[in-house]
């Protein structure tokens, strides 16, 4: 529930799009349902099982990744792993503009707002419900980009270095 006072105030900015929050502890779900209750187009779903969240995200038109520049860790060191799972969705991702972020995201990829920004992120979302063609050329381009991204390869990729390294 990152950057939930944010995305409430963005989703005001926007309020012909239906905005869902999947994910969080009870209490934290507890808290955002409780804070978000006047905000006609916010849902909380809460909880789902993982085994669901592909159908999470296929149902949705834009996922969003609303990560804090608040933190040293989110800005410069977290790899979140449900980046790699958006991109696999080939569903247009608009994420937080941070350097871990862009570590993994493009322009060609993806969208990016001003973390911390509700009208960066509410003008971004406009922009992709706007140009559906280009939102879907970027979701299908982090979809190829995702499928390098395994686990098998990123093994491999491990295993080649080690190798080198004690060449």
């Amino acid at each position: 529930m990152e950057g939930s006072g944010h995305a409430r105030k963005a989703a005001r900015l926007v309020p012909d799009v239906q905005v869902i929050f999947v994910g969080g502890t009870e209490q934290d779900v507890a808290r955002f349902q409780s804070a978000h209750a006047s905000v006609s187009n916010i849902r909380v779903a809460g909880r789902v099982p993982h085994k669901d969240v592909p159908l999470w995200q296929a149902a949705a038109d834009v996922l969003v990744i609303p990560n804090s520049a608040k933190e040293e860790i989110s800005v410069h060191h977290t790899s979140p792993m449900k980046l790699f799972e958006y991109m696999a969705s080939q569903r247009p991702i608009l994420a937080s503009d941070l350097p871990s972020i862009r570590e993994i995201l493009t322009d060609e990829t993806g969208y990016f707002a001003t973390a911390d920004d509700p009208r960066s992120f509410a003008g971004a979302l406009q922009h992709i419900f706007s140009a559906p063609e280009e939102a879907m050329r970027r979701a299908l381009a982090a979809r190829a980009v995702a499928e390098h991204n395994t686990w098998e390869n990123r093994a491999r990729t491990i295993v080649e270095r080690l190798n080198v390294a004690s060449a």
